[in-house]
């Protein structure tokens, strides 16, 4: 049953500044279900990059599936050539704390690999791979791996889509897609019988919206991540739209690759001290500003707690493909 929503009157009168909420039918690229723009929870989120700080997007939650999906308009040319996870777009190398964090990125995917039966004979492509750094650790180890990311000139080789793979692999990508089902078609062409697609997103059934009154700059700075992120899968959502091109879930793990029990070495303290330098993703990726963010009490409590606990707003799911 859909659940009509009352619209505050600070929605229906977008903030000044705001991209305005389209009128027409909304159409949910998740579950592919069309909703009328009252029947919706809906919010607006300014843009959590400093290029980009001065827009605010209006998001909504699909009534069917739970999904979030981003309403205001998109120039993804323009906006990934400031994008602070591209090493060409911040100028150069990032700090050596972003540099372990990486790395802890990576062993805990590769451990999460191995652990499905990825081993040497294998291919398998780093779909949206930024600039290349977990295709030269996995080739390090042994692995035939590819990667492809359209905005990397040097990762940008389509011929790659049209071969065949045991392994397809998308850390954070498939949220910034506009048309992910478009995407899990071609995965189903791509891989291998038997072979594993293995995503990892934010669970937009995990996600509270943003009350329209609490317009904040930090406001699920990595989740929401205006106007970057699309479509935000709910788990139900993109376990069926797998299920419907014959992607069988194989295993599921809740958390964020990277975290660890030393302190402040995991994303909640990560994402407290982004709050606390103004709720910019770019600040994540700058040398480390002390002040004011030692006394800042929630980064104290999420640097040496926040690692004790997964970070449940994060899913990784591996599907096998039975063609």
């Amino acid at each position: 049953m859909k659940t009509r929503h009352k619209i505050p009157e600070s929605l229906r009168h977008p903030p000044p500044g705001a991209f305005p909420f389209p009128p027409d039918p909304l159409f949910c690229a998740a579950c592919g279900q069309n909703s009328s723009p009252d029947e919706v929870e809906r919010a607006f989120v300014r843009a959590n990059i400093r290029a980009l700080g001065a827009e605010i997007h209006p998001l909504w939650r699909c009534p069917g599936c739970a999904s979030i999906l981003a309403a205001g308009p998109f120039d993804p040319v323009s906006a990934y050539q400031s994008y602070p996870m591209r090493r060409d777009a911040r100028g150069g190398s990032a700090p050596a704390h972003v540099g372990r964090f990486a790395r802890n990125m990576m062993i805990d995917r590769w451990r999460l690999l191995r652990r499905f039966g990825l081993g040497p004979g294998q291919r398998i492509l780093d779909f949206g791979c930024l600039d290349g750094d977990f295709v030269a650790f996995l080739r390090a180890r042994g692995i035939d791996a590819s990667g492809y990311d359209p905005h990397n000139a040097r990762f940008s080789d389509a011929s790659l889509l049209s071969q065949r793979w045991d392994w397809i692999v998308s850390q954070d990508v498939i949220e910034h897609l506009a048309d992910p089902g478009a995407h899990l078609d071609w995965t189903m062409r791509a891989l291998n019988a038997g072979g594993y697609l293995v995503i990892a997103t934010p669970d937009a059934g995990r996600i509270n919206l943003p009350r329209p009154d609490a317009m904040r700059p930090d406001a699920m700075i990595m989740d929401l991540h205006q106007p970057f992120h699309r479509v935000i899968f709910s788990a139900r959502a993109l376990d069926a739209a797998s299920s419907a091109r014959g992607l069988e879930l194989s295993g599921q793990w809740r958390g964020f690759a990277g975290d660890r029990l030393v302190p402040f070495h995991n994303l909640r303290a990560a994402l407290a001290y982004a709050k606390v330098r103004g709720g910019w993703l770019d600040a994540l990726y700058e040398p480390v500003q002390l002040w004011p963010a030692v006394i800042s009490a929630p980064l104290w409590v999420a640097g040496i707690f926040g690692g004790l606990v997964p970070f449940g707003r994060h899913m990784t799911r591996i599907y096998r493909c039975g063609n």
